[in-house]
């Protein structure tokens, strides 16, 4: 049997604030450049790709990858896994989170979206007071290895059902020659 803990997000994660950008709009656009993330619903958050180096020399941050990214005034939450440029975000961070991982915390966050709209914002105060129901272990720590396989297992089971229904569709298709 699976034990839970509820955790605040501040003590699961170290939330840092980043700043608006001065003029988001300047930032020449690279289809090989950095994700550019900003507050949206949508496109994991990413706006576009812009080029690295005109934000280093216009002293706008680059942030290293393996963070979840929350939104300041829009209830969003995504998963970055490699650098990026942002404007007007939260990140979290914790030397636990990985590719895999991540996408249980991202769930669990978004879950929690819903508390959230444009008449009540977000905000770093509410992201670090915000309760999480994790796994723990028998010392009440975080069950990663729980999370992980439990992730996998997920994964598993939907691509075999992807394969099930891939199959289905081309016998269909072939007795639809016949």
């Amino acid at each position: 049997m699976i034990k839970y803990k509820e955790f605040r997000l501040g003590e699961l994660f170290q939330l840092k604030a980043i700043r608006q950008a001065k003029s988001q709009r300047a930032i020449p656009t690279d289809i090989k450049g950095i994700p550019y993330i900003v507050q949206s619903q949508s496109n994991n958050m990413m706006a576009r790709r812009v080029q690295k180096q005109y934000l280093l020399d216009h002293d706008e941050p680059i942030i290293s990858g393996n963070k979840i990214v929350l939104g300041v005034t829009l209830p969003a939450v995504s998963y970055q896994p490699e650098e990026f440029g942002a404007s007007q975000v939260i990140t979290a961070e914790a030397d636990f989170l990985n590719e895999i991982n991540a996408l249980f915390f991202v769930t669990l966050l978004s879950k929690q979206m819903v508390k959230f709209s444009y008449t009540n914002k977000p905000g770093m105060t509410k992201y670090k007071k915000l309760i999480l129901k994790v796994p723990v272990d028998n010392q009440g720590n975080i069950n990663l290895s729980y999370i992980e396989k439990y992730i996998a297992e997920l994964e598993q089971q939907r691509l075999t059902e992807l394969d099930t229904y891939l199959t289905i569709w081309k016998n269909t298709l072939e007795q639809l020659k016949n």
